[in-house]
C-alpha cells in the first residue's frame, strides 16, 4: 500500500537525480545506477527521513502516486504512520491511548519515537485499541 514513486534523472556531471513528487522534500543522488550503494538504496534513505519527520511532527502520510518505480519504507516507519494518521482520524490524543492500552506513557511514545522499533504485537494491541486490526500482506517486487 506504501510504496512510493520516484523519480529519476541522469544528472550533468554523470550522476542520477532522484527526487519523489509525494514528498517535495526528497532530493538525493547516486553515483551508480544499482547496487547498494544505488538509486534503490538511494530513494529508500530519502524517503524514509521523509517520513520519520512527518511522523515526529505527528503529520499524516501522503497517499502514494502512481508510478513505474516504486519505493517501499520502512515498515515500522509506516506502522508508526499508519498509527499517527488513525489518532488524527479519530481524534485520540497519546493520553487517551496510553489509557486504552492500559500500559506507562513511555510504551506508548515508543510506538511513535522513530529511533526505535517495537514488536509488532504491540502495534496490533495499539490499533486494536482505536477499534482497527493489522493485516499483513506479501506482495511481488
Amino acid at each position: 500500500m506504501y510504496k512510493y514513486a520516484i523519480n529519476v534523472e541522469l544528472d550533468d556531471n554523470d550522476s542520477y537525480l532522484i527526487t519523489c513528487p509525494d514528498f517535495p522534500e526528497v532530493l538525493t543522488f547516486s553515483e551508480v545506477k544499482d547496487g547498494d550503494d544505488g538509486i534503490v538504496h538511494h530513494a529508500t534513505n530519502a524517503i524514509n527521513e521523509a517520513i520519520a519527520s512527518k511522523i515526529d511532527r505527528f503529520e499524516a502520510l501522503p497517499m502514494p502516486s502512481k508510478g513505474d518505480r516504486l519505493i517501499a519504507p520502512d515498515t515500522h516507519l509506516v506502522l508508526k504512520a499508519l498509527l499517527v494518521k488513525l489518532i488524527l482520524e479519530e481524534n485520540v490524543n497519546r493520553a487517551e491511548l496510553t489509557r486504552r492500552l492500559k500500559v506507562e506513557r513511555t510504551e506508548v511514545e515508543r510506538l511513535f519515537k522513530t529511533s526505535t522499533t517495537p514488536s509488532i504485537n504491540k502495534y496490533q494491541k495499539a490499533f486494536k485499541a482505536l477499534n482497527k486490526s493489522l493485516d499483513l500482506s506479501l506482495t511481488n517486487f
